[in-house]
């Protein structure tokens, strides 16, 4: 398992590099309103779905700072859709919430996060933070 990991190691050390730009910006012309392709969305699902994957792993080798460096990553991308307007991007941020807190879930029943990984988790999944706004707001955009 490590061996099939470590292939993709320079890619999720540009993903790393690019989490610490400020911004994002995806141009998507939104001429054809909801037949728009939006094709970006499934690879940062995608992404979020291996870094779980990478985090459950490094978790299991008693490597719970690099599962960390894992899931801060699925926040970042969590935080990158939240301007998206259409409904399947706020879908698609639920879903990357979804997964990250699995993965919260799996290594706290497990007792493999520390405390401050917990309080890391905790600034993550905090309900000033939950997408309700953005989904409101895409909803109304879809009309």
């Amino acid at each position: 398992m490590k061996k099939y990991f470590k292939q993709f190691e320079g890619f999720i050390g540009d993903l790393r590099e690019a989490a610490k730009r400020p911004k994002h910006y995806f141009p998507v012309p939104y001429e054809n309103g909801m037949n728009t392709a939006l094709p970006h969305l499934a690879h940062l699902k995608g992404v979020t779905q291996f870094l779980r994957e990478s985090s459950m792993f490094k978790l299991s080798r008693s490597d719970a700072d690099g599962a960390m460096e894992d899931a801060r990553l699925m926040f970042r991308l969590y935080k990158v859709t939240k301007k998206e307007s259409s409904l399947i991007g706020q879908l698609v941020r639920i879903a990357i919430g979804s997964i990250s807190a699995l993965t919260l879930e799996e290594g706290q029943k497990q007792g493999l996060w520390s405390d401050t990984h917990l309080a890391e988790w905790d600034n993550f999944l905090s309900p000033s933070k939950a997408p309700f706004k953005e989904l409101e707001r895409s909803l109304q955009f879809e009309r």
